[in-house]
């Protein structure tokens, strides 16, 4: 996904770094983004009138058809339709977010075996539609969309040139704007509600510290090594989960701690590993105000307090600065 892991602002920075190539980064970048643009595309001079939720998505599916064929990406489109299905009618996906993750990033990763293609099919499909969803298709005509991308690769007449879909996109996006803003608000104020009758009655159970910005922890185990500052590089193993016990990532699940610099995480992460030193392992309550906010993300709902168990293994110093070469 894009180029943070889930606890980074603009989400999944570490897997980039082990892409096979640039031409694989940039399928992932759409899979975990889903942003739908097509670099070549341009205005459609011809201005027909291709308004509605149909084209929209017939358009979507011409956009992902489009993207799939220039990383040649061959995948089994039934494993792939059933994984969209799933997510749109909120059914129970067949893996967990972070299984999802982990197949996607397998599939792209020189050292890791590539898993069977119909999981690959199915992880990249619901990925897709998530990433869908949170940017306001959750009403996403799936027919349409099938007939899109079966229209592209069948080399069919298309219902317009693929210069076109960029605004067909576009113009369904501004109509639904409000529409789409104003229901989550909605969504995010009640989550936030939720996550603050959570947190007062969780300040009374025993071991349970909360600090002044109204981050809470509990210690599992205390550590007795060094003790990080907001500016060093951490290495941890981490499960997050949402209040209803969902777990929307976790680097136990991937059989890999994940390294970054805490200053490049989201506040309450930054302020909660401070507290600890190596060999610890705590539990932190993270309020949306120092988490995602009112925006979420594509696995996170706006508004959402997170719990994360989180343990800490080393502490580094931020590396130095490269000295500029000198030409002599």
């Amino acid at each position: 996904m894009g180029a943070r892991r889930f606890l980074l602002k603009t989400w999944q920075p570490m897997q980039l770094q082990k892409m096979k190539n640039k031409q694989m980064k940039k399928l992932l970048f759409l899979a975990m983004v889903a942003m739908i643009s097509f670099a070549a595309c341009k205005t459609d001079k011809k201005k027909k009138d291709y308004s509605g939720l149909e084209n929209a998505s017939y358009a979507l599916g011409l956009n992902y058809a489009n993207k799939l064929q220039e990383d040649s990406i061959q995948l089994e489109f039934p494993r792939m339709d059933k994984a969209m299905e799933d997510v749109f009618a909120k059914a129970d996906g067949e893996f967990s977010n972070s299984e999802i993750q982990r197949l996607i990033r397998a599939y792209f990763t020189d050292t890791i075996e590539n898993p069977p293609m119909d999981k690959f099919s199915y992880a990249l499909g619901y990925s897709i539609a998530q990433n869908l969803s949170h940017m306001g298709f959750d009403s996403l005509d799936l027919k349409q969309f099938q007939e899109g991308r079966d229209d592209f690769f069948g080399k069919k007449d298309l219902r317009f040139e693929l210069v076109a879909v960029d605004s067909v996109i576009g113009e369904y996006q501004k109509s639904q704007m409000e529409i789409i803003q104003a229901r989550r608000m909605k969504e995010a104020e009640k989550a936030k509600e939720e996550g603050k009758a959570f947190l007062a009655e969780n300040a009374t159970k025993e071991g349970v510290k909360t600090t002044a910005s109204g981050l809470q922890y509990k210690v599992l185990k205390e550590g007795t090594g060094k003790q990080p500052k907001a500016t060093d590089v951490v290495t941890v193993h981490y499960v997050g989960k949402l209040l209803d016990g969902t777990t929307f990532d976790s680097s136990v699940d991937r059989g890999q701690p994940a390294t970054f610099g805490l200053n490049q995480v989201i506040p309450g992460w930054t302020e909660g590993v401070q507290l600890m030193k190596e060999g610890a392992k705590y539990r932190f309550f993270i309020p949306s105000d120092l988490a995602y906010g009112d925006a979420g993300n594509q696995a996170i709902p706006g508004g959402s307090t997170l719990i994360f168990d989180v343990e800490l293994f080393k502490v580094s110093a931020p590396e130095a600065p490269k000295a500029p070469q000198v030409n002599r």
